[in-house]
């Protein structure tokens, strides 16, 4: 079923955009710059302009990296080269936490754990657990030795899993706090991190632009390779329970299906820039793009939800909107990657019965960067948003 969902106009910025994120209960975006400066801004679908409600300037020139929102959507924590832990009142713009030298190397990653713990990730491989009761480090874990690049929660079994730049996976125990395991070294820096299958399989992105696939549990190496991607795979996130959208340094953005590995087409666009984040938004129909052009743009994707997903996250290619689907050749965007006459384009390593028969129809072909960004302006919204 076609769908013409109304999106924002994009939002520019005057300095390279590190980091985005949608606000959990109010259609507000945050951003934070590589000069330190957050802006908070107010969106809507309907037409209004937006609203930058705040430009705060609290970690004086250094990188803004990382930030992350209160469960109530109250305070904005924010993380930085400056090593400092911040949060800021989101309605009144000012700092009511500050502390100084939370790591030792310049923060890369914030996340939450559950309504009083959060977790920092920074430069040099540690991971801090933060009780926002008492407002100290409970605990700090020497996970990697480079710098943490992502993470991703798992609520049910109460574990935190992170990529790092020195090309390992690290498992942490959240509720004793302890490290389960390392992976082995990959020749590769993981750059990205999603769980997918319903948390039976982790996918994460290199900087070669290679998928590498983990089974829960198994954290000692992958067991699956999706190349694909030409370059890296700086950012993703989950539509469904096989469906992702990544970012990658070519500038589009792509829709990706696990497990059945397939590259299933183009979403949007920053031309030749790369793409730095993605975030999709609390209802999961709106995802938002960084990018090198230091614009964040807005894309409908309630479509791949709706149209391309069943109810129970299966994903099914003849549900597909028109709009998403550019051409019927299978796709080959790398000399890595072939196409069979049965559609399986995947180097998989694996023979996992339960997939062995999940064959869907044969990928897209990605368009040209002009075909896609004319496209995808039709796909665009007019409208900003105001009002809390």
């Amino acid at each position: 079923m076609e769908q013409d969902q109304p999106v924002p106009e994009s939002l520019s910025f005057n300095r390279h955009i590190m980091e985005i994120l949608f606000h959990p209960t109010h259609d507000i975006i945050a951003a934070g710059l590589v000069n330190g400066r957050v802006e908070i801004h107010k969106y809507a679908s309907d037409g209004s302009e937006n609203q930058q409600l705040h430009a705060l300037n609290h970690h004086r020139r250094a990188s803004c990296r990382a930030l992350l929102f209160s469960d109530d959507g109250r305070f904005l924590f924010t993380g930085s080269t400056d090593r400092t832990l911040q949060a800021v009142d989101v309605e009144s713009g000012q700092v009511m936490l500050r502390q100084a030298q939370a790591h030792r190397e310049p923060i890369n990653l914030l996340h939450r754990i559950n309504d009083h713990m959060i977790v920092s990730g920074c430069d040099g491989g540690t991971v801090n657990f933060w009780d926002l009761r008492s407002r100290t480090v409970v605990s700090s874990l020497e996970v990697a030795s480079d710098f943490i690049s992502d993470a991703v929660f798992n609520e049910t079994h109460s574990t935190l899993v992170t990529t790092s730049g020195d090309g390992t996976l690290s498992a942490i125990d959240t509720s004793q706090r302890k490290l389960i395991a390392t992976s082995s070294q990959m020749d590769d820096e993981l750059l990205s991190i999603q769980m997918v299958r319903d948390g039976r399989r982790l996918a994460v992105g290199t900087q070669s632009g290679v998928i590498n696939i983990w089974d829960w549990g198994l954290w000692g190496d992958h067991i699956d390779r999706f190349p694909g991607h030409p370059e890296s795979v700086d950012t993703m996130v989950p539509v469904t329970s096989n469906l992702l959208l990544t970012g990658s340094s070519d500038g589009l953005i792509r829709v990706v299906s696990v497990h059945p590995n397939k590259l299933l087409g183009v979403v949007g666009s920053h031309e030749d820039f790369p793409i730095e984040r993605l975030r999709v938004d609390r209802h999961g129909s709106l995802l938002a793009s960084a990018s090198h052009d230091q614009t964040i743009r807005f894309w409908g994707v309630d479509f791949l939800r709706t149209d391309g997903g069943s109810a129970a996250g299966e994903f099914d290619d003849s549900n597909l909107n028109p709009n998403f689907q550019l051409e019927d050749e299978c796709m080959s965007v790398s000399d890595e990657m072939s196409c069979d006459d049965d559609g399986d384009d995947s180097d998989s390593d694996s023979d996992d019965a339960e997939f062995a028969n999940g064959v869907v129809g044969q990928p897209l072909s990605a368009p040209s960067l002009a075909t896609v960004s004319k496209r995808m302006k039709s796909r665009q919204g007019k409208g900003f948003f105001g009002g809390l």
